[in-house]
């Protein structure tokens, strides 16, 4: 068959989401969400239970688009502490053909342990979908039949995602632009892959004719959220070789870095960037550590590029790896201790440097959870996670939820 579904499964308890529908009917209800979303584990893995993981739906999708297909459930019913119910779920072409068939999922099962009142959930099965080129245009029908087996009830639910043709304007977007900012930013609540490759040729264009002159820029930064960006998307890699043709030299090398760390190898994505210089390019960083992967912030760019990196995915990990840099303050030395030091020495140097990350490190997560939802959910199941075993820097959160204003709900 043309579409590649398959049954996945994350890991963890049942997840309980905030309440999804606002009827009175006690009846099961469902429905299938298509989803860019590709984190939820580490969501509800490392927030509160009485908080809800991001789940934003889609409408459209092009070919060799990867996407995931949901199941959410509503008055399930729960017995002796257990519930269980099951479902069948089907894609329909456009033409009328079933592409995709599951039958009797195990949507939920097993013992329940959710905050009082809260009875929608999250199955932990999902469907990964990717459409290809032979696929035809139009419509793909989800169909989803529930059953819950201990109340015998049964529920449907529909969704539908439009197959389209890929984006061909290719043109550079105004990278300076606060649309263009929003949508860097808040990537993860709702991803528009489309215009990825027109924004990255608007950040090449304006590196080009304002950044390169500013000596305190560093594209590592946003080439980071482009880096994990096209790595969701590798639909766009083609497009993306083909565009940075009409670069300037800088913008084309940008263009073989992403491809070379995302580990392209197809010679033929080079070629249409630049044969010559992206042969040569190849060399120098066959010799160099990617930039984009890395244990532990040592330098305060670093806690950019983590952030970039959540901005695109959402994801924890980028958010822990800041949280635990705020410990680099206690190995440090403050400024003005530093400028206290009549003879520094090069041990004294680097004091200073461990304190201006873990400085850095808390003012960012400051002035970020005044905007991001998630990363205050994070930071209020890290406070009190067995798993983090420094007190200071759980002093140091505390600080930060207790200063820190909840941030207003976002404007889309």
């Amino acid at each position: 068959m043309d579409i590649k579904g398959r049954l996945g499964r994350w890991g963890g308890a049942l997840v309980a989401l905030a309440a999804m529908w606002t009827g009175s009917a006690a009846a099961l209800e469902c429905r299938p969400v298509a989803s860019l979303n590709y984190n939820l584990t580490e969501q509800w893995n490392n927030m509160p239970a009485d908080q809800s993981p991001v789940l934003c739906t889609i409408k459209r999708v092009t070919s060799r688009q990867n996407f995931n297909v949901y199941i959410i459930l509503d008055k399930v019913t729960i017995k002796g502490g257990n519930c269980k119910v099951l479902a069948d779920l089907e894609i329909v072409r456009p033409d009328g053909k079933v592409c995709f068939a599951g039958r009797d999922i195990v949507a939920l099962s097993g013992i329940v342990s959710v905050p009082a009142g809260h009875n929608s959930f999250l199955s932990p099965q999902f469907v990964k979908v990717r459409l290809e080129d032979a696929d035809p245009l139009g419509k793909y029908t989800i169909k989803l039949t529930t059953k819950d087996v201990l109340s015998k009830q049964t529920a449907t639910g529909e969704a539908a995602v439009e197959l389209v043709s890929a984006r061909e304007d290719l043109m550079a977007v105004d990278f300076t632009d606060p649309q263009s900012q929003q949508l860097m930013t808040y990537y993860y609540l709702q991803p528009e892959p489309e215009e990825l490759v027109p924004l990255f040729l608007g950040y090449c264009k304006y590196y080009r004719d304002v950044l390169r002159k500013d000596g305190k820029h560093n594209p590592l930064t946003v080439l980071t959220f482009f880096y994990r960006a096209f790595d969701l998307n590798r639909q766009l890699i083609p497009p993306l070789a083909a565009a940075a043709h009409e670069l300037d030299p800088i913008g084309k090398n940008f263009t073989i870095m992403l491809l070379y760390y995302l580990g392209v190898k197809e010679e033929k994505y080079y070629d249409e960037i630049g044969k010559a210089q992206a042969a040569g390019f190849r060399k120098i960083l066959a010799v160099q550590p990617n930039p984009f992967e890395f244990d532990f912030p040592v330098m305060p760019l670093q806690l950019d590029m983590l952030w970039a990196n959540f901005f695109v995915t959402g994801d924890f990990d980028p958010i822990r790896k800041i949280v635990m840099a705020i410990g680099e303050i206690r190995r440090g030395m403050s400024p003005e201790q530093f400028k206290a030091v009549k003879k520094p020495t090069n041990a004294d140097q680097m004091k200073l440097s461990h304190w201006l990350v873990g400085y850095a490190a808390k003012w960012s997560l400051g002035a970020n959870v005044r905007q991001h939802p998630l990363v205050r959910a994070y930071l209020d199941w890290l406070v009190k996670s067995p798993d983090l075993k420094n007190d200071f820097v759980r002093q140091q959160l505390q600080e930060i939820l207790t200063t820190t204003a909840a941030p207003a709900p976002v404007k889309k």
